[in-house]
């Protein structure tokens, strides 16, 4: 068994993709080859819901635990969070004494992140990309908007409505016009919500998938109980949420990191 503390800094590291790695996606899915017309009333619905999921949930706030399964190797650790749509979060791993272990923040413009237990500073531009972590391709605006219920919907050009033959379930496929396809959405049976997006590449290969597994109503809005990112190289992310709640008070300090006196800072720093 690897120690506590090395077991802790690999799942900061899966934390630390989801705000330096730019989103892109791929996944393959058997879904009927015969399309609907993507003019129906059903699509546009369809795109409509995904668009507008909790749209009014401005700010929320949670914790819960995370599991992260990579080559072979478990590990597992709490983390909480606070998210303002669209562009800002902050979330903090916490040790096996509740103390934050790692901070992370982004408010828009700049990335952070801190590793307490090796005092290293790290800030990047949001739109940049950070190579040394290489778990989860994911960007921050991303997982802002899974963590608030929403699939993070693709640049596209055309929407074309399937259905999954074995499921029956109604599934919208995003293109763009050049590229092809970059996104497919996933719909319960009810066609009310979302329940699985997945992100392709410029090749048409899997990013990334992510699952809403279970789902809560709470005030009105729809968010996850258990979330499940994984990766075409068998990277498999779980968060199960202990407790989530929303429209909490906010202040643009919340998601600026800065260094102690003391720090370290990362070779990344401020590029």
């Amino acid at each position: 068994m690897k120690n506590l503390t090395h077991k802790t800094e690999i799942v900061i590291l899966f934390f630390a993709i989801s705000f330096f790695l730019s989103a892109c996606g791929n996944l393959t899915g058997g879904i009927s080859k015969t399309p609907i017309d993507p003019r129906s009333p059903v699509a546009i619905d369809l795109l409509s819901i995904a668009k507008n999921k909790n749209s009014k949930l401005k700010t929320f706030k949670g914790i819960g635990r995370v599991r992260v399964w990579d080559k072979g190797n478990f590990q597992v650790s709490r983390v909480a969070w606070v998210g303002w749509n669209p562009k800002r979060i902050r979330m903090e791993i916490l040790g096996v004494s509740g103390h934050p272990v790692a901070s992370l923040a982004s408010d828009g413009d700049w990335v952070y992140f801190y590793i307490h237990t090796q005092q290293r500073f790290y800030k990047k531009r949001a739109n940049t990309t950070f190579q040394n972590f290489l778990s989860l391709p994911l960007g921050s605006v991303d997982m802002i908007a899974l963590l608030s219920g929403r699939v993070p919907i693709a640049d596209h050009q055309s929407v074309l409505l399937k259905r999954d033959p074995v499921s029956n379930r109604y599934i919208l496929v995003l293109k763009k016009r050049w590229r092809g396809l970059v996104e497919k959405i996933y719909f319960d049976k009810k066609k009310e919500n979302a329940t699985r997006v997945e992100r392709f590449d410029s090749t048409g290969g899997l990013v990334y998938r992510a699952e809403f597994e279970r789902l809560q109503t709470i005030a009105g809005y729809t968010v996850p109980v258990r979330l499940i990112i994984s990766t075409a190289v068998g990277v498999i992310f779980e968060l199960d949420i202990e407790k989530y709640w929303v429209d909490v008070p906010v202040s643009l300090p919340m998601f600026v990191l800065e260094p102690p006196k003391s720090t370290t800072r990362g070779r990344s720093s401020a590029n």
